[in-house]
């Protein structure tokens, strides 16, 4: 048996079950579980993650209780005053960023409904109420949010840079020709990219910075 494992060139088989001094056999012992931070082993958040969590929350929830119960001006109603103390409170909270932006004014939103402030949908019995769903019927947000959605995707894709570096490789055989075609480039782009700082830091600043290293390896300027 031996002899026939040795001449066909394959090492025998690891042996599944050890064998003890005494004759008796014993089954191998489980492995142990990973301890390197692996896909099995899950780590709680620490202490300054709570403590940031506590202080984050816990300074708005105290500035909209204190709107809540001290006295209004008489110029405010009850609800105006208090709605005022939520805003305040979800501002305070966006600043000290327990949670992303978005999900604090969800909160925020979810809190004046559950406080009774304002309906969480339009009523037939007062059209002309305020309810907390009516910005999302607005138009002009969703121009915004679309006009955010598609500079995010002329970033991620590329597509803007190459666009930048096409003017760049049509007029940019000097320095000057470069100042041009990266301005005819952020013209092009304005349109589709209304935000200034989406335009200049995700998509010009890369492409001059590149520019401007290869002009000075080739001793252009």
């Amino acid at each position: 048996m031996a002899s026939s494992s040795q001449n066909s060139g394959h090492s025998p088989a690891p042996q599944s079950v050890a064998e003890t001094t005494d004759g008796t056999s014993t089954s191998p012992a489980p492995p142990a579980p990973p301890t390197d931070g692996g896909p099995e082993s899950v780590g709680a958040p620490d202490g300054a993650y709570w403590k940031k969590l506590a202080i984050g929350f816990g300074i708005p929830v105290l500035i909209a209780l204190a709107f809540w119960f001290i006295p209004h001006p008489e110029a405010l109603t009850d609800q105006a005053w208090r709605m005022f103390g939520v805003f305040a409170a979800t501002i305070v909270c966006i600043i000290l960023a327990p949670m992303p932006m978005g999900a604090v004014t969800m909160i925020g939103m979810i809190a004046t409904v559950l406080t009774g402030l304002v309906p969480l949908a339009w009523s037939s019995d007062d059209p002309t109420a305020p309810y907390a769903l009516m910005g999302f019927g607005n138009a002009t947000i969703w121009l915004i949010v679309m006009a955010f959605l598609l500079s995010r995707a002329f970033v991620k894709t590329g597509f803007g840079r190459r666009i930048a570096l096409f003017f760049v490789s049509k007029v940019g055989g000097r320095m000057l020709g470069v100042g041009y075609g990266l301005s005819l480039a952020d013209l092009v782009m304005a349109p589709a990219i209304p935000s200034a700082t989406a335009r200049g830091g995700g998509i010009m600043a890369p492409v001059m910075k590149s520019v401007a290293g290869s002009a000075a390896r080739v001793g252009d300027i």
